[in-house]
């Protein structure tokens, strides 16, 4: 158990990292979109456990694995909207674009 204690950030990142992959096979989401889904995951999990010892440093380990799972699972959610959002923002100033350009001539 003591090892456990040494690498408990690492673990519940790779626990991160896997809900994120179970999103994404659930999802049945593209092999490009799991894999960044699974990497976004990873450091958010990673970044969501300092912030757990910083403000909760007597929060059990099972606990911050958990979190670390939600958030991996949370994670794919966010990339998948955030992809559509970036294609839709595309969509809207390529048309601005040339609506502008169509209106010079």
């Amino acid at each position: 158990m003591d090892n456990l204690n040494n690498y408990t950030d690492v673990f519940a990142a790779l626990v991160g990292v896997m809900g994120a992959l179970l999103k994404g096979l659930k999802s049945k989401m593209s092999l490009k979109q799991t894999f960044l889904g699974m990497l976004v995951g990873g450091i958010l999990a990673y970044c969501t456990i300092g912030i757990i010892d910083e403000f909760l440093p007597n929060l059990s380990q099972r606990a911050t694995v958990l979190v670390s799972f939600a958030v991996g699972w949370v994670a794919n959610e966010l990339t998948d909207i955030l992809d559509k959002f970036v294609k839709d923002a595309y969509d809207i100033f390529i048309a601005y674009l040339r609506s502008f350009f169509n209106r010079k001539k």
